[in-house]
């Protein structure tokens, strides 16, 4: 539009047909000069910034991008700005590295999303804080999940007994993480404790108290979801980020954030038939 308005002044000196001619080309332009790139596996088969991975390279800025079935993907930077991206059912794509942003103007999820687990076993010793290092990040305009549809960070926050919610360990305690709520309690020992916003999510939940012998459950993970336009998560789509369960003694975990921005949101059916599944809950 910004560049028709500009020419207008000038096509008007022009016969009818010439300024037809003109309109059609700005009218198809961006269509027909957008370049698809199709996942091919013809490189090391997993990393997304392999170019030979790709039908045309390594996806750059305004490419419309596809993931077919089949594909197994690991994203390890912030890809370009896209104009669409889709991925198929029964394909997957990891996210690795807390800033590895997929940005699409359109995107279509049919397939399965999912990132890393946490690594850190301990605080920062700069920050003196517990430091995530792996989340999924979507940024769009619209994006649609479909029924196949699965955003999947179940288990994948801290580990057992780490994570700024696990709890502290005494004699015959084997208690719950804690995230949002503090967690549940296992005969006199201490729950975990509660860390960061209930209205900002923005962290993975904490492993559960346990030892060697009675093991306990991981947190959930981290998934944030930013579209200036419509997030439509249709019925039969998941979006998860359960705790773990603990064995026999151990602690659960608890679970990690679904925190999604959008101007319009709509979960198809989800009051009426409970079809929609998208849970944070921990195991405590």
């Amino acid at each position: 539009m910004f560049m028709l308005q500009r020419l207008l002044p000038s096509i008007r000196r022009f016969r009818p047909s010439i300024a037809l001619s003109v309109c059609l080309l700005l009218g198809i332009g961006s269509a027909a000069w957008a370049t698809e790139n199709s996942w091919t596996g013809g490189g090391d088969d997993t990393n997304w910034s392999d170019p030979l991975n790709w039908s045309a390279g390594e996806p750059d800025a305004g490419h419309v991008v596809a993931i077919g079935s089949g594909a197994s993907v690991l994203l390890t930077n912030a890809t370009a700005e896209l104009a669409s991206f889709s991925i198929s059912d029964a394909a997957t794509l990891t996210f690795a590295g807390w800033d590895s942003a997929l940005t699409a103007t359109e995107m279509t999820i049919a397939g399965t999303l999912t990132h890393l687990a946490q690594t850190a076993t301990d605080v920062d010793p700069i920050s003196g804080e517990w430091e995530p290092d792996h989340r999924i990040l979507l940024i769009g305009t619209n994006i649609p999940v479909t029924s196949s549809g699965h955003l999947d960070a179940k288990c994948l926050g801290y580990g057992a007994d780490r994570g700024p919610g696990y709890p502290a360990f005494s004699i015959a305690s084997y208690s719950g993480g804690g995230y949002g709520g503090k967690g549940g309690v296992a005969n006199r020992g201490v729950p975990g404790g509660t860390y960061g916003s209930p209205f900002a999510p923005a962290h993975p939940g904490s492993g559960g108290g346990g030892t060697s012998q009675y093991p306990a459950g991981p947190g959930g993970g981290f998934i944030r979801v930013m579209a200036s336009g419509t997030l439509n998560i249709a019925t039969g789509a998941k979006l998860t980020a359960n705790g773990g369960d603990g064995t026999s003694r151990g602690g659960d975990g608890s679970g990690g954030s679904v925190w999604q921005d959008s101007n319009r949101h709509r979960l198809d059916r989800l009051f009426r038939e409970s079809t929609v599944t998208i849970d944070s809950m921990g195991r405590s």
